[in-house]
């Protein structure tokens, strides 16, 4: 969403605030589109100290919300969290603002159960929903949105945004959202000093296959993967830890105190759950699509075309010359379908070690 656009909706929201919005777009745009409405709706000043929590995520009258189902939004999490959640009282700014993400993936019975809520929440509240896909989310949920199209942030102005957030070059940032095509997928590789190693580890996986035991990559793959979430898990401390101490400075003394501190901290809490749970998927499903690509540069081989990635094209020739094309073609449908039960709610260990089973009988 251009500035200007998102300035009048902004000004419109601060003057006549709507029960519900609904912001078409990309999840990274989106994100951000959200968070600067939410500061209207809160009526929160850009430059006081409330507003970078708010555009962080973690004002405690803003409530983001994400699927907690495969993928999908669950009839119990509307009844324990999205209509509790918009029916308590602000606890700083005049009005909670209630966020869900994919709110394309409600589903018809979910959105049904949700229509009244958006339809006439409580005075003090407002719900901004966010999907990609407009016509997958039920037409009277539509009907009682302010509906507004957020374009893909361009790659010069998600590179400033990230350099600005992780302290990195701008120019580096752009060249990384340019490549990868996500803002998500650029801040996790320019957060990580390590990416670039994991990488060449998991490119290494086929051969370790080759020549280690099967039981032994797996379990150096789990390893791996758990280790790199050692970060988030130190994320999240820092974010209770500002949280806490913001409570305390600011709401001690009122009546009801440790119950609305021990309401925040459970709202934080689920929100922690459901990044970590999302982060475990985003890391298998990055492994998933590393094994894919050594896997079309093995089909490269066999249709005669260079392959991408240098490192492995040694191995990936060999591979080539033993195995025909439908073997090849029958293991990037393998690791794709494999992508798509990471959606369903698999068991992401299971997943992963089915995966590399196949890729197993690929190389041996």
């Amino acid at each position: 969403m251009s500035d200007e656009i998102l300035a009048r909706l902004c000004e419109s929201a601060a003057e006549r605030p709507a029960n519900a919005y609904l912001l078409a777009g990309g999840h990274d745009a989106t994100v951000e589109a959200a968070r600067r409405l939410a500061l209207s709706l809160m009526e929160v000043e850009p430059a006081s100290p409330g507003a970078e929590t708010v555009l962080r995520g973690t004002h405690v009258d803003l409530a983001e919300l994400a699927p907690a189902g495969a993928g999908v939004y669950l009839t119990k999490q509307v009844e324990d969290e999205i209509v509790p959640t918009a029916s308590r009282a602000p606890m700083q700014a005049p009005r909670r603002v209630i966020v869900l993400y994919g709110a394309d993936r409600l589903g018809t019975v979910v959105a049904s159960s949700l229509l009244k809520t958006i339809e006439e929440p409580p005075p003090t509240a407002s719900f901004v929903l966010c999907a990609v896909d407009v016509g997958a989310v039920l037409d009277t949920i539509v009907s009682r949105c302010v509906v507004h199209a957020v374009p893909p942030l361009p790659p010069h102005e998600a590179g400033a945004s990230l350099a600005a957030e992780l302290g990195c070059d701008a120019q580096r940032a752009a060249r990384l959202v340019a490549a990868t095509g996500s803002v998500d997928v650029a801040r996790l590789l320019l957060a990580n000093p390590d990416w670039e190693a994991r990488r060449r580890f998991w490119l290494e996986v086929p051969r370790r296959l080759e020549d280690d035991t099967y039981a032994s990559v797996v379990t150096e793959i789990e390893d791996d993967l758990t280790a790199a979430r050692t970060s988030f898990d130190a994320e999240h401390a820092a974010e209770v830890s500002e949280l806490d101490e913001h409570l305390g400075g600011t709401m001690r003394g009122v009546k009801g105190h440790a119950r609305v501190r021990q309401r925040a901290m459970k709202d934080l809490e689920e929100r922690h759950k459901r990044e970590s749970r999302n982060r475990a998927t985003a890391d298998r499903r990055l492994l998933l699509a590393t094994l894919a690509r050594w896997t079309r540069d093995v089909m490269a081989h066999k249709v005669g075309a260079a392959p991408l990635i240098p490192e492995t094209a040694e191995q990936t020739q060999a591979v080539a010359q033993r195995r025909s094309l439908r073997e090849v073609l029958g293991l990037v449908s393998v690791l794709q379908q494999a992508s798509d039960m990471l959606d369903l709610n698999a068991n992401g260990e299971l997943v992963v070690a089915d995966a590399l089973l196949a890729v197993r009988r690929m190389v041996v």
